[in-house]
C-alpha cells in the first residue's frame, strides 16, 4: 500500500493560504503605524507601511507611495509569514 505524502504548512505557497488571499480596503481598515504590508493602488503592488500622524503610505527605504506610483493605496494585506514561523506554529 502506498502512503500519501504528508503535507505541511511549509509546502503550501503563501499566496494559496486562505488567510493571505484577501485584500483589505483602506476604507475598511488600516494596518498599524510602521507595520509593513503588501499594498496596491490597482496598478502597482509592493511593500509599504503607514508613517506619521497623518498616516501617509511609504515604500520601505524610499519616498511616499503616491510620489513614487502617482496613485494612492486602495487595498493592502498582511505580509506572509516565513516558512520558519509556519513550522513553529505547526509544531506548537
Amino acid at each position: 500500500m502506498k502512503m500519501a505524502k504528508q503535507t505541511t504548512l511549509s509546502d503550501t505557497p503563501w499566496w494559496r493560504d486562505k488567510a493571505m488571499a484577501k485584500w483589505i480596503s483602506v476604507a475598511d481598515k488600516l494596518p498599524g503605524i510602521g507595520v509593513r504590508v503588501i499594498a496596491t493602488n490597482g496598478l502597482m503592488t509592493g511593500e509599504a507601511f503607514l508613517y506619521g500622524h497623518n498616516k501617509e503610505w511609504y515604500r520601505p527605504y524610499s519616498k511616499p507611495w503616491e510620489e513614487v506610483f502617482k496613485r494612492p493605496v486602495i487595498k493592502w494585506m498582511p505580509m506572509p509569514i516565513s516558512i520558519k514561523e509556519k513550522q513553529e506554529i505547526l509544531y506548537l
